[in-house]
């Protein structure tokens, strides 16, 4: 498998729960109170897998690659994924924090959570799309096919050191138990 399949893989995964999330906070305009446990949940998929995993092998293993063949560092693609996974953790900080307020009882918190929301789902959404349909054709040009598989391994090494082979089942189990409860 070439790593930039894996990596539209997971993102397949997490636009699954950017679709949850514009859900949940569309209900939340409509005066229906999300379900903090299931934030919660949501919360943890997106620090462990989307940013912890997902990203941690785009910036450990795929970004170092690209830099590796030639890429720049700086004023390129991957400074810019760089630079939207540290915008994207902070608008996952907001989120968590309008939670933990609305947990307090603080009605206010809602607004703070759909605005948090919105930030997150619009950065991410553009950010897959530019990953898919430019940087990894790009990577897949640059990176020499041999090299490819080498670093498929190293992902999976990473999942396996990481979360183990439990984790990522559980997160994809948890992504179709909310498919069902909010998108059906």
């Amino acid at each position: 498998m070439k790593p930039t399949e894996d990596l539209k893989h997971d993102h397949q995964a997490i636009e699954t729960v950017l679709r949850i999330l514009t859900k949940i906070s569309d209900n939340a305009k409509n005066a229906h109170k999300p379900e903090l446990d299931d934030l919660d949940k949501i919360i943890d998929f997106l620090r462990l897998f989307a940013d912890k995993f997902h990203h941690g092998k785009e910036e450990t293993i795929y970004f170092p690659a690209l830099v590796e063949e030639g890429m720049s560092n700086e004023n390129s693609p991957v400074a810019v994924m760089r630079f939207e996974h540290e915008v994207g953790r902070g608008y996952i900080k907001d989120i968590a924090s309008a939670i933990e307020l609305m947990k307090s009882g603080d009605e206010s918190a809602v607004n703070k959570f759909i605005e948090s929301v919105e930030n997150y789902v619009t950065l991410m959404e553009n950010h897959i799309q530019k990953e898919n349909n430019i940087l990894f054709p790009m990577g897949d040009k640059l990176i020499p096919s041999v090299k490819q598989p080498f670093l498929y391994k190293d992902f999976v090494f990473m999942e396996g050191k990481l979360f183990g082979q439990d984790a990522h089942k559980y997160y994809h189990d948890l992504l179709r138990q909310f498919e069902n409860k909010y998108l059906t």
